[in-house]
């Protein structure tokens, strides 16, 4: 078991930000783009439960990795006190996956249906004892922060970043949120498109999880 303890900060200039890594010694750790598969029983019971069980692939120019998930809800267990409301903290169990495809299988035969299909570009730094995060996603721009509480607010006053955009809300939330100011319909899914993904492909080498990037039915 191990908790997951995490902090975003929204709209960041990622430029200022990895000048503010490099003068600090923060450690590059490379960049991956990840598929995300989030399964779920047909019914919903684990969102309804605040479980989420999610199938990772890390795609990196050589190979994919991939990653199973379980986080449990936000206060099963034991609880963390005196942590801020705009950190994330969650129980987490994972293990590492040999064939997605072949996990993907297992889960759809014990009566699990995939529910939600997103992406994220992801840089990896690390500082100190934190983990920092610099994450394209679709719709926005996003730094996260993960470590000890107190590690994550030294590392977030290191690197200038604006408290008020600070958030414990996870990229599901923050899609559902942008979407409505946007006047847009609910979609739980978000994909790459257009000339951004073909860039990623071009980077990456890799085939496309979902084919087409037609994420209808997930």
């Amino acid at each position: 078991m191990t908790w997951e303890i995490e902090q975003k900060y929204l709209h960041v200039d990622f430029r200022n930000l990895r000048r503010a890594l490099k003068k600090h010694g923060a450690c590059f750790d490379g960049a991956h783009l990840e598929q995300n598969i989030v399964f779920d029983t047909r019914d919903a019971l684990l969102f309804e439960a605040g479980h989420l069980l999610r199938l990772r692939a890390q795609c990196r120019p050589d190979r994919k990795l991939y990653l199973l998930t379980l986080k449990l809800p936000p206060h099963a267990g034991k609880t963390l006190a005196g942590v801020r409301e705009d950190f994330k903290i969650r129980e987490e169990r994972e293990v590492n996956v040999a064939d997605g495809t072949a996990l993907s299988a297992i889960l759809e035969g014990l009566g699990y249906t995939e529910k939600i299909f997103y992406e994220k570009l992801r840089e990896v730094w690390s500082l100190g004892r934190v983990e920092v995060c610099l994450d394209e996603l679709p719709f926005i721009k996003a730094v996260e922060l993960e470590g000890a509480p107190d590690c994550i607010q030294r590392v977030a006053r290191l690197l200038e970043l604006d408290k008020e955009t600070a958030s414990g809300k996870n990229y599901h939330e923050i899609h559902q949120e942008w979407r409505r100011r946007q006047g847009m319909p609910q979609e739980r899914s978000f994909v790459f498109g257009g000339e951004r993904r073909s860039q990623l492909q071009k980077k990456f080498g890799f085939a496309w999880e979902n084919g087409d990037g037609n994420t209808s039915g997930r």
